[in-house]
């Protein structure tokens, strides 16, 4: 998860950045929505991936 936490955080400053200076705060809030909820589905895909890992081990 820590690279699903940095691709994040770099896209969080990306998205401030741009959407900040076109649409405001408005921007700044829709782009973080979005962003969370990509974040929510890839941290979903690793959880699953990762507990199918875990339970095929045993």
């Amino acid at each position: 998860m820590l690279i699903q936490s940095v691709v994040m955080g770099i896209l969080c400053c990306i998205s401030i950045l741009t959407l900040g200076n076109y649409f405001g705060v408005i921007g700044i809030t829709s782009g973080y929505l979005v962003l969370t909820i990509i974040g929510f589905i890839w941290t979903y895909f690793i959880f699953r991936n990762k507990k199918k890992e875990w339970h095929n081990e045993e």
